[in-house]
């Protein structure tokens, strides 16, 4: 049986495909497939994406993203995600882009030294 079994998950990678395998009794089904599949299908991916892994190739016939095609609904609901956005990121933005102001030492600091003043000797 495991020579079998080692056949069908052989072919599962193969083809990408998601196979149903049945007890010898065919009693209890089960369904193999890809892992990353599967997680999708619960909503638990666990590899996060980025931009990359979802952007089209370069010279692709995939459509772009007009936005004089966009309706009024969706052009306030793209509106609506923006400010949310920004709302939620504006502090953090600021932070890391304001300049670092170091504080001055006071005028009457002297860094723990003694003050000597000396004058000529006549």
């Amino acid at each position: 049986m495991t020579d079998q079994f080692r056949h069908i998950l052989n072919l599962v990678r193969k083809t990408g495909d998601t196979m149903i395998v049945t007890d010898p009794d065919g009693e209890d089904v089960f369904v193999v497939m890809d892992l990353d599949k599967y997680e999708a299908l619960l909503g638990t991916e666990t590899k996060e994406k980025d931009l990359w892994d979802v952007m089209k190739p370069a010279n692709s016939d995939s459509k772009t993203w007009d936005m004089e095609e966009m309706n009024e609904q969706e052009l306030a609901e793209l509106e609506k995600q923006y400010h949310e956005f920004a709302n939620k990121n504006i502090e953090k933005a600021i932070e890391e882009n304001l300049p670092k102001i170091e504080e001055k030492p006071k005028e009457d600091d002297n860094f723990g030294e003694e003050e000597f003043y000396l004058e000529p000797v006549e």
